[in-house]
């Protein structure tokens, strides 16, 4: 098993733990984790706000961590570990480096791909990228094929509301038309939530109150 560890300051916890409600918000994500890998300099214990963990096994999936929020993604990215140095591929896309990843956020951010209502004001800037790197439409479409796998464990004494909206409760799912919660006895920590998705260690049981 492959597994890589980052603490996170306070400006990349910005990036990355920002409301995700749609495809586009978890195409970001993927994105600024894999520009935070590439260019990870050792945080601090005093600028440490949260954690970011991501594990190659028979699961592949990034972690994320604050003191009342743990949530996880799908990671479809192949993953490789030369000498400490990790890098990041696709079969469409043999490199997912900071370029490639600054130009699907250019899709996302500057262009807005996802908003428009004609195919062709859809493609011209993906075609536009194309022309320097024929590699960006393979890997924007199969993100956008991609499966999430999200799921968000909190803490949440701010909306707590006995059953309907237990103080600690998983969130399966993120948009609102298919997102449901799950109450928890207890907190969950980030080890926990790791255990409850490796598909190498014994089943958790769901057990109705």
């Amino acid at each position: 098993m492959k597994q890589f560890k980052f603490r996170i300051d306070r400006f990349q916890a910005d990036q990355i733990f920002s409301p995700i409600r749609t495809k586009a918000d978890v195409i970001m994500l993927w994105m600024n984790a894999i520009k935070i890998m590439l260019a990870y300099v050792p945080v601090s214990k005093e600028d440490t706000v949260g954690a970011m963990e991501l594990i190659v096994a028979k699961m592949s999936r990034i972690f994320f961590a604050t003191d009342d929020k743990v949530f996880s993604l799908n990671f479809p990215f192949f993953v490789s570990n030369d000498g400490g140095e990790l890098a990041f591929s696709m079969l469409s896309c043999p490199s997912v480096d900071n370029k490639v990843t600054s130009d699907i956020l250019s899709l996302l951010h500057t262009d807005d791909v996802f908003a428009e209502t004609h195919v062709l004001d859809f493609a011209e800037p993906i075609n536009d990228l194309c022309d320097t790197d024929n590699s960006i439409w393979g890997l924007f479409r199969d993100l956008m094929l991609s499966e999430e796998g999200y799921i968000r464990y909190e803490h949440d004494p701010k909306l707590e509301n006995d059953h309907f909206h237990p103080l600690d409760h998983l969130d399966i799912f993120y948009s609102n038309a298919s997102t449901f919660k799950v109450g928890c006895k207890q907190r969950i920590s980030l080890g926990d939530l790791t255990d409850i998705l490796n598909r190498k260690t014994v089943c958790h049981y769901i057990i109705r109150t």
